[in-house]
């Protein structure tokens, strides 16, 4: 259920004192719902930086997050005309929001579907041009390893830290497996859903991309190798 309240707060205006804070508290409390997201498009206190001051005569603050209910997530909006002002009792101004371009996804385990979006994207728009199915792929993620590495050169000395260290920094989540030296397990995928959806698909992608990786950074040590991916990766490395 969606319950909107509109009261515009403006300088010179005959409607200063908003939506009673009773008000809100009470559509919050009054729903069936397991839990509120409440948005408030509002100043914070209706007062200056040092909170000695009052802005306007009657202008009421926003509610404070702490009077909230347990089961209630808060946003406050704000634009840059807002009346801002210190979270009540908080010693602190006001923050202001505004979108960017930049994305930010986190997930736990990793995933980066943008990687496999960016590899498929790229092999398709070569098969476009007429390259064969198999050496699109391949030349795909070439250039992803190419692109990947030139992000994140690495630094260390031997084959499989260099590896390991990339594929981590990719959320593959790489562990020794079986004696020293004896190979590496990819513990994680960082494709899953599309792997288990698509197995047929991502999971050759994925090998190619590994193996893209593995020869621009002309490893001999160690090598790329398919195997039951169970709940990990398609690929481990294993030593010679």
């Amino acid at each position: 259920q969606r319950r909107t309240l509109h009261r515009r707060q403006r300088r010179g205006g005959d409607d200063l004192r908003g939506v009673a804070q009773r008000r809100v508290l009470s559509l919050i409390g009054a729903g069936k719902q397991a839990h509120s997201v409440v948005v408030f498009d509002a100043c914070f206190s209706g007062k200056t930086g040092d909170g000695a001051k009052t802005l306007l005569p009657g202008l009421q603050a926003t509610i404070p997050n702490r009077r909230l209910a347990p089961t209630a997530t808060t946003t406050i909006l704000a634009a840059s005309d807002s009346f801002a002002g210190p979270i009540p009792g908080a010693g602190r101004p006001a923050k202001l929001y505004r979108r960017v371009r930049k994305e930010v996804n986190v997930t736990l385990p990793r995933r980066r579907y943008d990687l496999a979006g960016h590899v498929l994207a790229d092999t398709l728009e070569r098969i476009q041009a007429g390259t064969p199915l198999e050496e699109a792929i391949e030349q795909a993620a070439e250039n992803a390893a190419t692109i990947v590495l030139d992000s994140w050169p690495p630094t260390e000395s031997s084959d499989v830290d260099r590896i390991t260290g990339v594929l981590a920094r990719l959320g593959y989540e790489p562990r020794p497996e079986g004696r020293a030296g004896e190979g590496v397990q990819l513990s994680n995928c960082p494709f899953q859903q599309l792997s288990d959806d698509h197995p047929g698909v991502i999971c050759p992608m994925n090998s190619r991309f590994i193996d893209a990786v593995s020869r621009r950074l002309d490893c001999t040590d160690v090598h790329p190798t398919s195997v039951d991916r169970g709940t990990g990766c398609c690929v481990a490395l294993r030593g010679d």
